[in-house]
């Protein structure tokens, strides 16, 4: 419900997703959590409260454990959350218990101001963003409180959704419930020397690669084809959360092998689902140019530009990471070579 209201007066009502008000009453604890600014929830409430220096919007989110956060935000009309909506804001660090003041930013675009003579006081957000991920609040609070690249996150949840394959597009996410096989697919390096080497590489690089395969093969592949190209291009590296993984597999087994063997069980279950697609996702991750020339199917050839694109992307990043912006060639020490890079400014 958004209320009109004159001057600075705020007479706007708070629903919950019920559709009953909020009372004042109500279970409203402070977050207590030692993690940094990110916090998910169910929105609980939303209201609006209408000045003349502007709207201000006002929310309850439910966090996993009951609790209920009451935070703020100022935002142009149309740009709302639904209740219901399940949700992460960005809000100031915690320290020690309580939020910190930051005096560095201007009131509308405040940082989880405190104050003090409030029980419960209103975390003022610097962001917000809806969580398409059919998953408990329990398990997506793991995944986000893992990773390092949370907008990634949010990518590769977007990506899904668009996979046009219902079938498959459910599949995907059932890969992903899996937490032995998400957490340190968000967590690893895609390499070690060559390109995406920081922590949450691998989860950088396939999000990437499949955002590209996304523009081309949906206007040039059908739609089992479209959808096939962009999971083969989301998993073609599944293998690399066991040879990037500190604790990992001898690096003499190929990440290729391992990432059949990784997504087999997975692909046991499609298999009853959709027999073709399953078999196509085992042909696409497994092709070489060193067994056929060209792929049974064209998507494959996606896959393979996608990958070294971005590849050589980041690798020509590092590359010139330290150098001066008037130096047109760089080179990059790997495991194995020197590769010489250049640019054109």
């Amino acid at each position: 419900m958004i209320a009109v209201v004159k001057k600075n007066v705020d007479t706007s009502v708070a629903l919950n997703v019920s559709g009953s008000p909020v009372s004042a009453s109500d279970s409203v604890k402070p977050l207590m959590s030692h993690q940094s600014r990110l916090i998910l929830g169910i929105v609980e409430s939303l209201s609006t409260r209408r000045q003349i220096s502007g709207d201000r919007h006002f929310l309850l989110l439910k966090t996993a454990e009951g609790h209920l956060v009451r935070a703020r935000w100022s935002e142009p009309p149309g740009l709302m959350p639904n209740l219901g909506d399940l949700i992460r804001i960005e809000v100031s660090a915690v320290s020690n218990g309580r939020f910190s003041f930051d005096t560095s930013t201007e009131p509308s675009h405040a940082t989880a101001i405190v104050h003090p003579i409030q029980e419960h006081p209103w975390l003022d957000i610097r962001q917000w963003q809806a969580i398409q991920a059919p998953y408990a609040l329990s398990v997506l609070e793991r995944l986000y409180q893992a990773t390092e690249q949370v907008e990634v996150l949010d990518r590769l949840w977007s990506l899904i959704h668009r996979v046009p394959a219902a079938c498959l597009r459910e599949w995907l996410f059932e890969v992903f419930a899996d937490l032995s096989f998400s957490l340190p697919f968000i967590q690893v390096p895609a390499s070690h020397y060559h390109h995406h080497s920081e922590t949450g590489g691998l989860l950088q690089h396939s999000v990437e690669c499949g955002e590209w395969v996304a523009q081309v093969a949906f206007g040039t592949l059908n739609v089992n084809e479209a959808s096939l190209a962009i999971a083969a291009d989301l998993l073609h590296d599944a293998g690399k959360i066991q040879t990037m993984h500190p604790s990992g597999m001898n690096p003499q087994v190929a990440h290729e092998v391992l990432t059949l063997t990784l997504l087999e069980p997975a692909l046991m279950k499609l298999q009853p689902i959709w027999s073709p697609g399953a078999y196509a996702l085992r042909q696409m991750l497994s092709w070489s140019s060193h067994f056929e020339p060209f792929p049974r199917l064209p998507g494959t050839l996606l896959v393979k530009m996608a990958d070294q694109f971005s590849t050589a992307l980041s690798a020509r990043r590092m590359a010139f990471q330290a150098a001066p912006a008037h130096f047109y060639w760089a080179k990059l020490q790997t495991a194995n070579r020197v590769q010489t890079f250049n640019r054109i400014n």
